[in-house]
């Protein structure tokens, strides 16, 4: 089990629920999260910066594990965290990466991608993600990104269509 399955479990058990079909009922923003499990600055921000954004934003967050991905939701914040050393994943990234333009200094894990906005590495993140969430939740939610192959990246039973976009 990777560092960031265990904090994702370990979040889940502290919220004294288990899995169920993810619909938002409010406006929920959503985003990716592309990491690397042998990446420290993936990990930092998945173990620093999250659990912090989701007790803001909604509180603390259900699990659903994935193969490739595995999706944190509170119903105002969802994120699916992609494992680019999945062959899947991977893929998905190099598309993310093509779709957004982005040069070689704008690559690199981790990268969150919410909207039109693509937010890279461990300082990028913190900084300005929560402004993000709040612009969006005022517009009524931001929808899942348009990444080509997204689907097939959530857990079973999961998926964009599910969350109410």
């Amino acid at each position: 089990m990777t560092r960031f399955t265990f904090l994702a479990l370990s979040l889940l058990t502290l919220s004294g629920v288990g899995p169920r079909n993810v619909v938002a009922q409010q406006p929920a923003v959503h985003a990716v999260l592309f990491y690397s499990p042998l990446c420290p600055h993936c990990e930092r921000v998945i173990q620093n910066v999250l659990p912090g954004v989701f007790t803001h934003f909604g509180g603390i967050p259900q699990f659903h594990a994935g193969s490739v991905g595995h999706l944190l939701s509170n119903g105002q914040l969802e994120m699916l965290l992609v494992n680019v050393l999945e062959p899947e994943g991977g893929a998905l990234y190099r598309t993310s990466i093509v779709m957004h333009n982005l040069g070689p200094e704008r690559q690199g894990v981790p990268q969150l991608v919410c909207g039109d906005s693509v937010l890279v590495g461990e300082f990028d993140i913190p900084d300005r993600f929560p402004g993000l969430i709040t612009a969006g939740l005022a517009r009524g939610g931001v929808p899942w990104p348009g990444i080509a192959g997204l689907a097939a990246a959530f857990p079973a039973g999961y998926g964009p269509a599910r969350s109410g976009d």
